[in-house]
């Protein structure tokens, strides 16, 4: 259950990031679909 709750975190963090950064939202798009914790890193 943790990693699951985990996810769903970053999901949230990674839909902010999209909404805050509009000038790149390829970097964030692609991570987002393909691996979140891409995006942590």
């Amino acid at each position: 259950l943790l990693p699951a709750r985990k996810n769903i975190i970053t999901n949230e963090v990674i839909m902010e990031e999209i909404t805050v950064s509009s000038l790149d939202p390829s970097h964030f798009f692609i991570p987002s679909i393909r691996s979140p914790e891409t995006v942590v890193i």
